[in-house]
């Protein structure tokens, strides 16, 4: 009869007479794979991006509440829809194949409540807003650092500093890449602040590449009002009239979401009041300040806004497809535009 063998003490790790002594810092045999390095058990938080592609976005709002309306027609017309909260919004969610429909049904129940003076408005996320402030200072102090350098031996602001004459002779670039130029780190603060505040603000209303197309197509337009009526000799510089472009398209966008939403005058009309008081008040300056810009860019900014507004009404803004078509144009153009100042194309 055998006598049985002597069991592993497992819990202090002791081999089982008969196995021979275990060197001196060998580790204990494991069941499983280990892990090579430390893990991070950190939540991720979730993007649409990590939405199936099954679902499909048809309508965002800061809160749950502000879907449960449209989750409801959604429902009372036989579509089934989730919500999902993520990246401080609200998305409602359909089935790819019923995505048509249920927009479809929610432009009914919208323009029904503006006939009605109530309508459920839907604003982009908060990150695209981090987006276009980010990519903005960014720009902004990349272009600076490059021109107090002399980076590449070029004079940068000599050939991208605003010269009205010039720009009406043909040289298109430098209505964009004046924009981006500033005489001096006071000039480039007030704007990297200014600029993304208001940046900001609109693309919770336009989105993040709404926004940017906003300010390089209004601001470029806002530097080409200005030559024109101001002498050939005048020259300039700063993303001011990009960022009263800004303004300006925000206080619009605002005044036509309460003319569908409010009936009250005041109410309306408020946005733009404040609009031109910020023109007042900040647009104006000592003698070095160039106010004209400032109206200009204003003004641009109201035209820009109001043109995507039509466009909004066929396509709608708040699209993927949309949104990259936005900061694809404004990066193509202002890419282009330094390329043509600088003489390499």
């Amino acid at each position: 009869m055998q006598e049985p063998r002597p069991q592993r003490n497992v819990d202090r790790g002791e081999p089982a007479p008969g196995d021979g002594p275990r060197p001196v810092g060998q580790p204990l045999p494991s069941s499983g794979p280990q892990p090579l390095g430390p893990v991070d058990r950190r939540p991720r938080r979730p993007t649409e991006a990590d939405l199936p592609p099954t679902r499909v976005v048809v309508f965002r709002g800061p809160s749950p509440r502000s879907c449960s309306e449209p989750s409801l027609v959604l429902s009372a017309v036989g579509i089934p829809s989730e919500l999902v909260r993520m990246d401080g919004t609200t998305l409602l969610t359909v089935a790819e194949e019923e995505s048509e429909r249920a927009r479809y049904e929610l432009r009914q129940y919208i323009h029904e409540n503006r006939r009605r003076g109530v309508v459920t408005e839907e604003f982009h996320p908060l990150s695209d807003g981090v987006a276009i402030g980010a990519v903005w200072c960014l720009s902004l102090m990349l272009i600076r650092a490059a021109a107090v350098t002399g980076a590449g031996g070029f004079d940068w602001n000599d050939l991208g500093g605003m010269r009205a004459g010039l720009l009406l002779e043909g040289e298109w670039w430098r209505a964009i890449t004046a924009l981006f130029l500033h005489v001096d780190a006071l000039h480039l603060g007030s704007n990297l602040v200014f600029g993304t505040v208001f940046a900001v603000f609109l693309a919770q209303h336009l989105g993040g590449g709404g926004a940017a197309f906003t300010l390089v197509a209004a601001g470029a337009l806002g530097n080409w009002m200005n030559a024109l009526v101001l002498s050939p000799d005048h020259r300039s510089m700063g993303a001011s009239t990009a960022v009263f472009a800004a303004v300006g398209a925000f206080v619009t966008d605002e005044f036509l979401r309460r003319r569908r939403t409010s009936r009250e005058a005041m109410r309306r009309w408020a946005p733009m009041v404040l609009g031109v008081l910020i023109l007042g008040w900040y647009g104006a300056g000592d003698e070095r300040t160039d106010v004209s810009a400032h109206v200009f860019g204003f003004l641009a900014g109201i035209g820009v806004s109001a043109w995507l507004a039509l466009i909004d009404r066929h396509w709608s803004l708040r699209e993927r497809g949309m949104q990259a078509l936005g900061w694809s144009l404004a990066g193509l153009a202002s890419t282009a535009a330094w390329l043509w100042a600088l003489g390499l194309v």
